[in-house]
């Protein structure tokens, strides 16, 4: 995922995020020394949390590419769930549009 904390250069790859892989490699990178609830990335989908939502909502496939449970807990489902509903309401097109560009991006 592209960051705008840390200035690099992000390679596509025709495989799975090496870090949420359900193979149980484990790499370490950028990702893991950053708070992705500071990206300014996420904002476009309403934050970290709301993003999170958005994806084990709408792209089940892509929650368990992304590592199922390690990229969002049971316990934090219904936290996503209504970032993203809060999300939602103050602007449906602009989920609608950021969902669009992620699937792109994908």
């Amino acid at each position: 995922t592209p960051s705008h904390i840390e200035k690099e250069l992000t390679l596509l790859t025709v495989a799975a995020c090496p870090r949420h892989n359900i193979g149980s490699f484990c790499h370490l990178d950028y990702g893991d020394t950053i708070d992705y609830h500071q990206d300014q990335y996420f904002d476009r989908f309403g934050g970290y949390r709301s993003f999170q939502g958005m994806i084990y909502r709408f792209v089940p496939t892509i929650y368990e590419i992304l590592g199922g449970e390690k990229f969002l807990s049971a316990e934090q489902v219904d936290e996503a769930l209504k970032a993203l509903d809060e999300f939602r309401k103050t602007t449906e097109e602009g989920v609608r549009k950021a969902f669009l560009e992620y699937a792109f991006e994908v």
